[in-house]
């Protein structure tokens, strides 16, 4: 498969989902998740600040990976409690 192939595939989709991320909020990408852009698969356990956020791709600074760009619906915000 293209690597660009799955960015393509939610960049069709319409932009309110109800998933709402603002820049500077802490998020986890869930396990499995891959980058739109890069070849990179999470496994859950880092963690990431939200940097860039446009209606079908958020930006985040990844503390294992760096920059990356993931669908809305591949990351999960982290609560006060660090869950």
């Amino acid at each position: 498969m293209n690597p660009y192939g799955r960015m393509f595939k939610y960049m069709k989709m319409p932009p309110g989902r109800g998933i709402t991320f603002k820049v500077g909020d802490a998020v986890r990408p869930v396990p499995g998740a891959k980058s739109l852009t890069d070849n990179i698969t999470f496994d859950g356990t880092s963690y990431a600040i939200v940097k860039i956020v446009s209606p079908n791709m958020i930006h985040i600074d990844d503390d294992l990976n760096g920059r990356c760009r993931l669908a809305p619906e591949d990351l999960k915000h982290i609560k006060k409690d660090g869950k």
